[in-house]
């Protein structure tokens, strides 16, 4: 008989649904060889029916294996993933390093070079993955792939709609993008164009800020022009060029709202363009750059995503679901924490930076 408590569920339960051997089973379940692509889908659908998980951390405390985590992070683009790397590494350290290999492939950037670094991953061999990526439908593809096969996998940083995974860790977009339309709606000019430069909007988590950010400007600040979003796709000559072509359209710009952590190139137009400290400014995540202009407020503030909280929250529900084989009941959404110039040394103190 099946345990009720899917968390009892065990190979030979399974053997006895299947009718079939508990070696049959084990192979299909740890993608071993000398098994047909049928018996194994049959397997494998059969143990996410009836609840099974294993309990991969004892397991290879028992074997002397170790479990391989790869975490497929963009690197060198703005601070926001280094610091999701240092929460993911702190967390490692916190639970323990003697079962758990982390591996990294990293990519240029959300968009770019995505693709390569997952099937680097995928052909390394590995127990589960923390990711940042794009919703792009050959991404999405290759993650069920994954997932069928057995891979959990969790999301740093912004959603994959339509995968599976066990949870996804993000700052909350709607929060931060209405919180930012109605701090731009109330410290900037009551008329004037108002505009917002994002990543990708292919990223689930900058599109659904870019949303909310607009509906509350639409909302309750209707005076204001509110133009099109800039896509400047976290490069940082990308974001200057069109900030330039901005500003030179609309020199008398009121507001604007930086939804991502590559700010400094935006930052440097408007100065080129002689409106810093004229036009009210929102930026995202905080970096040393940052600091000067907070203080002289020429930066009314920023919203900080807390990327190391969302590394270190990543890595522990990963392990916890290889241990437990549960998962939260929702995506885990943190809210932003506000800086500006009177509470940005306190907040120092307490979270110093680690990266310009």
């Amino acid at each position: 008989m099946v345990p009720k408590d899917p968390s009892k569920v065990r190979i030979k339960d399974l053997a006895q649904a299947l009718e079939l051997s508990m070696g049959t089973v084990d192979r299909a379940l740890n993608n071993r060889p000398e098994i047909s692509a049928a018996t194994r889908e049959k397997v494998l659908k059969a143990a996410r029916r009836m609840g099974y998980h294993p309990d991969l951390v004892a397991s290879v405390l028992s074997s002397k294996r170790r479990l391989r985590i790869a975490v497929n992070l963009p690197r060198g683009v703005t601070p926001f993933h280094e610091e999701v790397r240092v929460g993911i590494e702190e967390e490692h350290a916190a639970l323990g390093k003697s079962v758990v290999n982390l591996e990294y492939f990293h990519f240029p950037g959300l968009g770019s070079g995505e693709m390569a670094a997952l099937d680097r991953a995928i052909k390394s061999g590995l127990d589960g993955m923390i990711i940042s990526s794009t919703a792009d439908t050959e991404v999405k593809e290759r993650l069920r792939h994954l997932i069928q096969l057995g891979v959990p996998i969790v999301c740093v940083g912004t959603d994959i709609p339509g995968v599976d995974t066990v949870a996804t860790v993000t700052i909350d977009p709607f929060v931060s993008g209405s919180l930012a339309g109605e701090l731009v709606g109330r410290l900037s000019a009551n008329t004037g164009p108002i505009a917002i430069v994002t990543g990708d909007t292919t990223v689930t988590n900058h599109r659904q800020k870019v949303e909310s950010f607009q509906s509350t400007i639409q909302q309750f600040f209707p005076s204001l022009d509110l133009l099109p979003a800039i896509e400047a796709h976290d490069n940082v000559e990308e974001a200057y060029e069109k900030s330039i072509e901005l500003l030179r359209a609309h020199p008398d710009l009121t507001a604007c709202y930086i939804s991502t952590g590559n700010s400094i190139a935006v930052l440097k137009a408007l100065k080129d363009s002689k409106m810093l400290g004229k036009t009210m400014v929102l930026t995202t995540d905080l970096l040393k750059q940052l600091l000067p202009h907070i203080r002289s407020n020429r930066v009314a503030g920023t919203l900080y995503q807390r990327p190391r909280q969302q590394g270190a929250t990543a890595y522990r529900v990963l392990h916890h679901y290889l241990s437990q084989g549960q998962r939260p009941a929702q995506p885990i959404r943190l809210d932003p924490y506000l800086i500006m110039r009177a509470n940005l040394d306190a907040f120092l103190v307490r979270r110093p930076l680690s990266q310009s």
